[in-house]
């Protein structure tokens, strides 16, 4: 990283004024100055992290926006799908049914027209009618 530019100004300032500085007053301002950088990277650093983790959260939420408009437009277009299969299947069992009254109408007029009539049905005798309410005494 790069040294700050004030930081890197006060260290040559006092590099230049050593000699009119006690040394242990020297010692103590540099060192002091090296605290300052060293934070200073620190908080650059931790800036450069927040920037970046930033940087993500606006990518995966627009990301996240792109998914959901994209999965509304998929579920538009599944839902007009299923009511194009609806109208396709309601127009499909209408034709069968169509088809099928058809046919029937067709088989019911030629087993009307085709068909021969039934038997006559002739009336029971009186004499099987009493044999018949024997049987029912015994």
């Amino acid at each position: 990283m790069a040294v700050n530019s004030s930081l890197a100004a006060l260290m040559r300032v006092m590099d230049e004024c050593r000699e009119k500085i006690p040394e242990g007053e020297y010692l103590v301002a540099m060192n002091a100055l090296g605290t300052l950088h060293r934070e200073d990277e620190a908080n650059q650093r931790a800036l450069a992290e927040m920037e970046v983790k930033e940087r993500l959260w606006k990518q995966a939420i627009h990301v996240q926006k792109e998914t959901i408009n994209l999965l509304k437009a998929a579920m538009a277009d599944a839902q007009a799908d299923v009511i194009h299969l609806q109208k396709g299947m309601a127009e499909i069992v209408a034709s069968r049914r169509a088809e099928a009254a058809g046919r029937a109408q067709g088989v019911s007029k030629r087993t009307r027209e085709d068909a021969p009539l039934p038997p006559a049905v002739e009336e029971p005798s009186s004499k099987k009618k009493t044999t018949s309410s024997k049987k029912r005494k015994d």
